[in-house]
């Protein structure tokens, strides 16, 4: 399930998969085996989706469908007071 709110993150606010592995840092390859569930995002991936906007919460859990994306995350643009803050707490809890 998280693969396809990966999925959805990068259509939605990117148009492609390969414009947000390019955001992420990585190959669309590389996000490819995120999407497919093939890899489990780890730590540094959750934090870099949460640093573009993408609820990491949403993401881990599989009760939240991919109709709820618009209220998972926030197109901020020009926001430095909050860059770099993550609270990833939440999410930590749902991956246990």
């Amino acid at each position: 399930m998280f693969g396809d709110k990966i999925k959805a993150f990068a259509q939605k606010k990117y148009g492609a998969d390969k414009h947000l592995a390019a955001a992420l840092g990585m190959s669309p390859q590389q996000l490819a085996a995120y999407t497919a569930e093939k890899r489990k995002p780890g730590f540094e991936i959750l934090q870099k989706l949460a640093g573009l906007g993408c609820s990491v919460s949403w993401i881990l859990d599989d009760d939240k469908t991919i109709d709820e994306l618009n209220n998972s995350f926030n197109f901020v643009k020009g926001d430095s007071e909050n860059k770099g803050i993550l609270d990833l707490s939440g999410a930590l809890e749902l991956s246990n």
